[in-house]
């Protein structure tokens, strides 16, 4: 039996198949979902329950996900999943889920580990998710805290994931890296690390 599986490490993992992660055991109908397993389908349900969010029913472009749906927090090991849908193609206004020029903050307590799964939903362009100083910024702020070669971006219809550990308090950018996204197309929204004891996302600007 298959199943498709996030596998989390600590650099960039991408969505794979692997074996069902199931094993003989004594309790209830002797079969006992292993430790990997479940952290795997939970982040992989959380991945597609957003996209269905976004995806809407008969709409002509993203649907926005509540910012309070964005993060998965696991507060006994100060770490937190961040999902992102990546949205956009390329010469209109881009956004992560369905949020753009910084209408949504996203904080993060110092210190904490950050999982970010980044989901390309567009059928034509190429986009990337990334953490960086700036709007001209091409290099993410920390190791490892962007999709591979955020600047040519993840194919469509295709995710990645990365991890990186949230170590410098500051004021960051949520963006996509690829030609005008950013800048031209507002694909970007706002990480700010340090300043608070839980990791939340809220509208930080309002919608259009």
């Amino acid at each position: 039996m298959t199943s498709d599986m996030i596998r989390l490490t600590p650099r960039i993992t991408a969505v794979t198949t692997m074996p069902g992660g199931y094993h003989a055991g004594p309790t209830g109908n002797g079969r006992v979902c292993t430790q990997r397993w479940r952290r795997a389908c939970r982040n992989w349900c959380s991945v597609l329950a957003l996209a269905v969010i976004a995806a809407g029913c008969g709409s002509s472009g993203p649907k926005r996900v509540p910012p309070s749906r964005w993060l998965a927090v696991n507060p006994h090991q100060h770490s937190v999943d961040l999902t992102l849908l990546a949205s956009g193609n390329g010469s209109e206004l881009g956004a992560f889920n369905g949020y753009s020029r910084g209408q949504v903050l996203v904080k993060i307590p110092t210190g904490w580990r950050v999982t970010v799964r980044c989901v390309n939903t567009d059928s034509i362009a190429n986009q990337s998710c990334a953490i960086t100083d700036n709007s001209l910024a091409t290099r993410p702020s920390f190791p490892g805290a962007a999709t591979p070669h955020p600047l040519a971006g993840l194919r469509p219809r295709s995710s990645a994931s990365f991890t990186f550990g949230a170590s410098r308090p500051g004021v960051y950018r949520i963006a996509s890296l690829v030609d005008n996204e950013e800048i031209g197309n507002g694909m970007w929204d706002t990480l700010q690390v340090g300043g608070t004891a839980r990791p939340s996302a809220i509208l930080y600007l309002r919608t259009r």
